[in-house]
């Protein structure tokens, strides 16, 4: 019953910072222009051109345009010791997790690799 609750918390979460009434271009010029793909163009990930919608693969975050975000925040993270071991304690039978995100979102963008390698 806690990861329930726990999981509900965390969507909550996520889908309060991704909401805005700014554009991401605005609200965080700085998640925009640092999210380039190898051709060295800027990806504005506010353009609906660019997001994912639905449910989908997980694996479609390694794929430019997503990879440049996904294995910054992939690789940059390292789940503390303790924390990882109580997790790894867990009988994970019978779980299941459910990420709701938006590849538009800069927190999306940040907590989704972490979460994903933890």
């Amino acid at each position: 019953m806690k990861q329930i609750i726990f999981l509900a918390f965390t969507c909550l979460l996520f889908l309060e910072g991704c909401r805005s009434s700014v554009p991401a271009a605005q609200s965080h010029p700085e998640a925009v222009q640092n999210d380039e793909i190898s051709s060295g163009t800027e990806v504005n990930f506010s353009d609906q051109a660019t997001w994912l919608l639905g449910y989908f693969n997980p694996v479609l975050l390694k794929r430019e345009p997503y990879s440049t975000w996904f294995y910054k925040g992939y690789d940059g993270y390292q789940p503390g010791r303790e924390a990882a071991d109580k997790l790894n304690q867990i009988d994970k039978q019978g779980i299941s997790i459910k990420i709701v995100m938006g590849t538009w979102c800069p927190d999306s963008r940040r907590e989704t690799p972490r979460f994903i390698k933890i």
